[in-house]
């Protein structure tokens, strides 16, 4: 194998043969050498995602939920929940460095059309930094911006690595329909999503799918929206170390963002006249919303990096922007399900993350939900201020299980959007064009581009413990029937994006080195399965006809 700094050129494909191999992954198991021609060495099945449209919420003996009923189990047929939960090799290893990962990115989808509304909203309204609309081919875009702090360091090669990201996809060559021509796919569920809020005016249970951000001005940002125009809904909560922080929230095509700092003053009292800001109430679940983070720090962690950018410090660039992530919330409906104790432990086992439970008390003002916070302390911290952290959540509000949009009168619940998207990953992930089950890893469904980004990072990078934790998520991923949507990028490693059982956001992987066969595919929206290598063989062109215009999103043949 060879290491992370060896490049090695990826051959575009040149024959009918060679094509038929474009949508095999290989995936290697460890202690594989990283060779094309090598076959797996695995026969097993691939059960991925088979989920029944038809399948009822049925009940899991022994769990109990916030209000003492039985919980409900995800809608998961039995033999694919067998496959998940009975892996054929078992290896928890804990590696010896357990100190680089953390939540980098998260991602979720724009609506077709939608490039410039988003991209104009992000760079004026989230308070994010370096804002851009990347083209990945054709009519697909990244509409992105960068958040969180990475200037605490007097190097910039250590401050542009430490990264906070987010990002909308605009994509509309990608499946995403679970049943070939319905109504729904990708954008069929934002328009449900966006309708169901019918103008920010009453709370649901799929707004708990958000980021949350830090700014240091509350009422700043609330009359910077009011002139823009945008609805939002104004609420306050109970801030650990006294007093209340103030949380607005706001529809961009269909996904929440809400931003969060010290309530005005004129809530020191939320019954006030004045204070126009209310409690969240018992079902909307406050446990889910609660504002973790040390706002007093972010306050002069922005303040300070923004006069040393005013000063002309040539470090400081991740202070640019005006907010912080600090959160994302992801809707669930059963946190305490087979599945997501299996997507909690894995976290635990494989990335040293935490897990904390929340809610389901009178004490805690949500005796209808629960929350499991997911969340990273390493030393990578010092990079970007002990302050300067993100957190997962994942919210089941027994209370707000379904919503309605307000157009079509459809009314749809957290448990039908999870099936839908297990049964679009089932279709477009489980396929060996080879036949071989193991070659599945080049495929790529629409849903995969919704999802919260997982990174190993060292300061000083060691190959070997790269490969390791690499492989490491290989071998999670095949052992439990995981499926996954696998992409190589130049400069940035092994990207594994997966069918995360009985969750709407796929959790992504990213090691910061590659470790795999010749062939690998970097990302391209000029065709359904996202593969910069098919579009070469395929000729696919962009809007000016030339596949290999600097300018096309799928240009780069990526060397490893």
């Amino acid at each position: 194998r060879e290491d992370c700094a060896g490049r090695r050129v990826m051959p575009s494909y040149q024959n009918a043969q060679e094509a038929e191999t474009l949508l095999e992954a290989a995936p290697l198991t460890p202690g594989k050498s990283a060779s094309l021609n090598e076959p797996s060495s695995s026969t097993r099945k691939f059960a991925g995602m088979a989920i029944a449209a038809t399948a009822l919420i049925a009940g899991v003996a022994g769990v109990t939920h916030a209000t003492g009923k039985t919980a409900p189990a995800a809608a998961l047929s039995e033999e694919i929940k067998s496959d998940w939960m009975n892996p054929i090799v078992e290896n928890p290893t804990v590696h010896e460095s357990s100190t680089g990962w953390y939540f980098y990115k998260s991602a979720t989808i724009a609506r077709t059309g939608t490039v410039d509304v988003v991209a104009d909203f992000m760079a004026r309204h989230t308070g994010g930094s370096a804002c851009d609309a990347v083209n990945l081919g054709c009519d697909g875009y990244k509409i992105t911006c960068v958040y969180g702090a990475d200037s605490d360091v007097d190097d910039s090669t250590t401050s542009m690595m430490w990264d906070r990201q987010l990002h909308y996809v605009h994509a509309p060559k990608l499946h995403s329909h679970a049943v070939d021509g319905d109504d729904m796919g990708t954008d069929g569920w934002m328009d449900f999503m966006e309708e169901s809020y019918d103008g920010m005016s009453e709370f649901n249970g799929f707004m708990h799918n958000k980021f949350t951000m830090f700014t240091g001005d509350i009422e700043a940002k609330a009359v910077e929206l009011q002139n823009d125009n945008h609805k939002t809904m104004k609420r306050l909560s109970v801030y650990h170390e006294g007093g209340y922080s103030a949380s607005i929230t706001v529809s961009l095509e269909g996904y929440i963002w809400e931003f969060v700092g010290f309530a005005p003053d004129a809530c020191a009292n939320p019954e006030a006249a004045d204070c126009s800001y209310a409690l969240w109430s018992e079902d909307e679940c406050p446990a889910a919303h609660t504002v973790d983070v040390n706002m007093t720090a972010l306050t002069g962690m922005i303040a300070r990096e923004q006069e040393r950018k005013q000063a002309g410090d040539q470090f400081g660039t991740g202070y640019a922007n005006s907010s912080m992530w600090i959160s994302n919330s992801i809707a669930s409906s059963n946190i305490f399900s087979d599945e997501m104790t299996l997507n909690f432990d894995l976290l635990k086992n494989r990335t040293q993350a935490q897990v904390r439970y929340s809610g389901g008390t009178e004490s805690a003002g949500s005796p209808t939900c629960n929350v499991a916070t997911v969340a990273y302390a390493n030393l990578n911290q010092e990079y970007s201020g002990q302050d300067d952290h993100v957190t997962l959540k994942y919210v089941t509000n027994w209370k707000q299980q379904n919503a309605t949009s307000k157009r079509t009168e459809k009314t749809y619940s957290i448990t039908d959007y999870e099936t839908y998207i297990a049964r679009v990953h089932k279709k477009y992930l489980t396929r060996p064009h080879s036949g071989n089950p193991d070659d599945m890893w080049r495929n790529w469904d629409h849903f995969l581009d919704q999802h919260v980004g997982i990174k190993w990072y060292e300061d000083t990078p060691n190959v070997d413990v790269c490969y390791n934790h690499n492989q490491d998520i290989t071998s999670m991923l095949k052992d439990h029937h995981i499926s996954c949507g696998k992409r190589a990028v130049d400069g940035d490693g092994d990207h594994f994006y997966t069918a995360t059982p009985a969750s709407t956001m796929s959790l992504e992987y990213n090691t910061e080195c590659n470790y795999g066969a010749m062939g690998e595919t970097n990302v391209c929206t000029c065709n359904a399965e996202n593969s910069n290598e098919l579009a070469f063989f395929m000729n696919e062109t962009d809007q000016n006809g030339s596949i290999d215009d600097d300018e096309y999103g799928c240009h780069h043949d990526d060397e490893y």
